[in-house]
């Protein structure tokens, strides 16, 4: 009984890290896609010389400083967040017996 229900257990984290997978890539493959359009866009309007002035240019290195610190807070959450199911997936394989590590 007690081998059936881990095995049940290895079967459900299996699926639920199939699926975190799935939502990953999805989640690259939107980011992908959204920094081709915006890549694209700004070549396609480079020809387009926009003037901005000192305080413009200040306010803007300012917005971007802190939008990345956002994104590298919001990532570092994320990454923290999902390592204790990491670990309970190497500790699970470990008790299956299968030689694999994540």
């Amino acid at each position: 009984k007690q081998w059936y229900q881990r095995r049940v257990r290895g079967e459900e984290l299996e699926t639920a890290l199939a699926k975190q997978k799935e939502l990953y890539e999805t989640k690259l493959q939107e980011a992908m896609e959204t920094s081709l359009n915006i890549s694209t866009v700004s070549s396609s309007s480079s020809s387009d010389h926009i003037v901005f002035s000192k305080e413009e240019l200040a306010l803007a290195q300012k917005v971007i400083q802190k939008w990345a610190s956002y994104r590298y807070n919001t990532l570092k959450q994320e990454i923290l967040r999902h390592s204790v199911l990491v670990k309970e997936a190497n500790v699970l394989a470990i008790n299956l017996n299968k030689q694999v590590r994540f």
